[in-house]
């Protein structure tokens, strides 16, 4: 029997088998191809070295989609035992298990519970399953790029950050700087840049510019190739018209913000809000993330129909008792599995908390007396095995974006 992952989403009984982590190797040959073409780097004439930078294993599965010449001199190079980045390394392995084990498999248990039976479920069980279900997809995929890392940490070779803590992001744009960097990366400049430098385009804008003004102009130079770079993005993720429609709505929040963002500031400043205080920031984030879990009820469904039902069941059938009187702990997570992700996620929270304050976690392990340092490693290789998910007709191995 074929594992889910390759199996077509709309199940039908003819499959479709596909490379280990084509999209991800593909994209970043395309890039290595365009990058000779316009003579920003030199071809390889080795062929087993390109072929190592293409199928080298810890990236394969799910990225980062890594650029040639970054990656090449690091795999290259002389490499010696280094105890310092083996330990690094083994770190990030533990995290990134951590992050995809006990907590992205623990709520996938509740969300494919809802999502995946949704005529027999509430508003109220929909609007927590995508809160969760945003939880789940962040620390499964960034769990896996720790792992990928990790692992070539403790070979010596560095492989370029694929997340920076986008739920610390105070707007969309920047989310989409924090979240799949490599792949906003890629698109940025090998569609966004090409489009935007195209004569047609040029003297598309020109015409504008001359008939209505400079700043409609200059909007319709970076709407352009936005609405292509989101399409394109939707469409990698998957060919139902939801993913268009996730690609869109990604697009047209970043296109808004940029078209209204002097009337923003006008509005912000006549307010006399201070963009800088604590609760402001706060409330930046808390609609960041908002707007990405109303992103989740579009693909996380499969079907736009399934999308549209869960939301009228939001606004006409929310049923609030639900999210306090235990049901909601019948649906996949019990009691002592929810305190567990609970304390979890609470983990994940303080330490991306002093991340983003530009502690360096893993440094500071480094400076603390070995028995703290060991009791700090066996803690968290205690967890993984005794809170992570396992169990018959569960694949650990599974990872969300390998799908794509």
């Amino acid at each position: 029997m074929l594992p889910d992952y390759l199996i077509n989403r709309h199940h039908e009984s003819v499959g479709w088998i596909a490379p280990l982590g084509f999209s991800y190797y593909t994209l970043s040959l395309i890039g290595y191809l365009a990058d000779v073409y316009w003579k920003k780097e030199k071809a390889e004439k080795n062929y087993f070295k390109l072929l190592l930078f293409t199928i080298y294993f810890p990236k394969i599965l799910e990225g980062p989609i890594s650029k040639y010449r970054n990656v090449a001199p690091h795999l290259f190079d002389d490499h010696t035992f280094d105890y310092s980045q083996l330990c690094f390394g083994l770190q990030r392995m533990i995290w990134g298990y951590f992050k995809k084990l006990v907590i992205a498999d623990r709520l996938a248990l509740f969300v494919n519970e809802v999502f995946g039976n949704p005529f027999d479920h509430f508003g109220s069980d929909f609007f927590v399953a995508a809160i969760l279900g945003s939880i789940q997809l962040y620390c499964d995929f960034s769990g896996c790029m720790d792992i990928g890392l990790g692992i070539s940490e403790c070979f010596g070779i560095r492989l370029e950050e694929n997340f920076n803590r986008p739920f610390s992001s105070r707007s969309v744009a920047e989310f989409w700087r924090r979240w799949h960097i490599t792949l906003g990366v890629w698109y940025k400049d090998y569609v966004y840049m090409p489009i935007s430098a195209s004569p047609q385009l040029i003297k598309a804008v020109g015409i504008i510019r001359k008939r209505f003004g400079k700043r409609p102009g200059k909007l319709f130079s970076t709407i352009i190739p936005l609405l292509v770079v989101w399409i394109l993005t939707g469409l990698w993720h998957g060919t139902g018209y939801n993913y268009l429609l996730w690609g869109l709505y990604w697009g047209g929040l970043i296109i808004l913000s940029l078209a209204f963002d002097p009337e923003i500031k006008k509005l912000t400043k006549y307010l006399k809000i201070n963009t800088n205080s604590a609760i402001f920031t706060l409330f930046q984030k808390t609609r960041t993330f908002a707007l990405f879990v109303i992103s989740r009820f579009i693909t996380l469904p499969k079907t736009l129909d399934v999308t549209w039902y869960a939301f009228r069941q939001i606004f006409t059938n929310f049923a609030p008792g639900r999210i306090i009187d235990g049901n909601l702990l019948k649906l996949g997570i019990d009691v002592p599995r929810f305190i567990v992700v609970s304390l979890a996620i609470t983990l994940l929270g303080y330490v991306s908390h002093n991340q983003e304050k530009g502690i360096k976690i893993r440094k500071w392990i480094a400076t603390q007396p070995l028995p703290v340092r060991w009791l700090i490693y066996y803690g968290g290789i205690i967890a993984v095995l005794v809170f992570g998910t396992y169990g018959p007709g569960y694949s650990a191995s599974a990872f969300v974006y390998m799908a794509y």
